[in-house]
């Protein structure tokens, strides 16, 4: 059994393989992490001389530029999750607000409602303040 970065390169069309092997390589590398990946890779390639046709400065430069995509991705997913939790919490004040509108709305009409009715008692107390005004003057 070849090792997992063989097996990618045998993917690749570099190496001979039956479509049965490459179908069980394809779902052994899919369940791997891509560090991981790397890392057998790099190892194999350390420790297997004349194996690939590429040049410990080319690996090296490979790796680098690798491990520098891996950080920038790794950045814009941290960046994408504080993104995502600002949403969040933008959607939870945006309904907090939309209920304190409409609390406030309620609120007004009560407040309405309420002058309204102290204005009919206040006519009300007036009138019978007078009516009886009148009738202790007529008595």
């Amino acid at each position: 059994m070849r090792s997992p970065c063989l097996r990618t390169a045998s993917l690749r069309g570099f190496l001979p393989h039956s479509r049965e092997e490459t179908a069980g390589d394809y779902n052994f590398l899919i369940g791997m992490n891509v560090g991981d990946r790397l890392q057998m890779c790099l190892w194999e390639l350390g420790t297997c001389s004349g194996c690939f046709p590429a040049s410990s400065q080319v690996c090296s430069g490979t790796v680098s530029s690798f491990s520098q995509q891996l950080k920038k991705s790794e950045l814009r997913r941290d960046t994408k999750r504080k993104l995502l939790a600002e949403l969040v919490e933008d959607e939870k004040v945006a309904m907090e607000i939309a209920r304190l509108e409409e609390e406030f709305r309620r609120l007004t009409e009560e407040n309405r409602n309420l002058v309204t009715v102290h204005n009919e008692r206040a006519q009300q107390l007036e009138r019978l303040c007078l009516t009886d005004q009148r009738r202790q003057d007529s008595s």
